[in-house]
């Protein structure tokens, strides 16, 4: 609550502090709800490029991951924080999004990464996740709920292998979607053999699952990892240290990235200046939440890091890049 109550303050000395002659200019923010790290973050954000341009007001606007690319496209708000996965859906019109949102550009992707992982009791038959999914009529899976991104990953991992929810309860198999503490409890009271999340890591679920439990983690076939970076998943590697003695070798898995977008109705020269102020202060950026500790400016511009180029970078972004020698072609 007092770190809360800290950025609540640096936000409101954001919106009232600005002593420069420069003709004020007012941005929005779209961020995630009141209080969680999201909204954090944009407040840190807004701090930082009003630091460096008093001139620029910056108003924090709760959002969400699905809900801020459609209203950047659109031109209700300016700024958003965003995800690889949904906003390339919702560029292209795909999945949860019945048509085009596309009047955005990149200004960063990268900030941080949540990766899709399962894990299995150490007992537990199948040693990767598309054969258990396959098997149906003996598959316990306990999932995220289901208004969340897990949620909809799994359910897209189960349609690349060809079953469904209603399939997999119809042959037999339980499919929970609940909680995060709930899917704790479904695999340390033996209601699940198989649990899935889209997490940063080291996964909180994973870490208590295992306090209690002995667990194994679950690959993922090329043909299903290859299927989800259509829809912008990157493919990564967890390595061993990010799980000390319970993951034995490198594991290949998905993630999604964080990032900013800005809306096209915005001039270049302002997304400029937010870029130029975010870019040009790393180490704050890096410090404003627990997540961001690995940004790197250098990085997060590449192609990669936005679906292999799927996104395009704004022009007042691609300014400040080709200013300062970042590559992001």
């Amino acid at each position: 609550m007092k770190a809360i109550l800290r950025y609540g303050a640096l936000f409101v000395a954001v919106l009232v502090a600005s002593g420069s002659s420069a003709k004020a200019e007012n941005i929005t923010i779209l961020a995630g709800p009141v209080g969680g790290g999201w909204y954090l973050i944009g407040a840190g954000m807004a701090k930082i490029i009003h630091n460096s341009y008093p001139e620029i007001d910056v108003k924090v606007v709760p959002g969400g991951a699905t809900a801020n690319p459609p209203r950047v496209s659109e031109g209700s708000a300016d700024f958003a924080l965003a995800l690889t996965a949904p906003t390339i859906m919702a560029y292209r019109g795909q999945e949860m999004f019945k048509k085009k949102y596309d009047k955005f550009g990149v200004v960063a992707f990268g900030f941080s990464k949540t990766y899709l992982q399962f894990i299995a009791k150490e007992s537990y038959g199948f040693n990767d996740i598309d054969s258990a999914i396959k098997s149906e009529n003996s598959l316990r899976l306990g999932a995220p709920s289901n208004t969340t991104l897990g949620a909809w990953a799994i359910n897209k991992l189960l349609e690349i292998n060809g079953t469904s929810q209603e399939k997999i309860r119809k042959s037999g198999g339980s499919y929970y979607q609940v909680s995060h503490n709930q899917q704790q409890d479904l695999m340390q009271n033996g209601q699940v053999d198989v649990l899935g999340t889209l997490l940063a890591i080291p996964s909180t679920d994973i870490v208590v699952v295992s306090s209690t439990s002995k667990i194994k983690f679950l690959t993922m076939s090329d043909k299903s990892m290859d299927a989800l970076a259509e829809y912008g998943f990157a493919r990564e590697t967890i390595e061993p240290k990010t799980y000390p003695g319970l993951l034995k070798q490198p594991l290949p898995a998905v993630s999604m990235a964080s990032g900013l977008i800005a809306s096209n109705s915005v001039k270049a020269d302002l997304v400029y200046k937010v870029t130029k102020a975010l870019y040009s202060h790393a180490a704050e950026v890096a410090k404003i939440h627990p997540s961001m500790s690995d940004f790197m400016p250098a990085d997060v511009a590449k192609p990669s890091m936005r679906g292999h180029g799927a996104l395009p970078i704004h022009p007042g972004a691609a300014k400040y890049f080709d200013e300062a020698g970042i590559a992001y072609k």
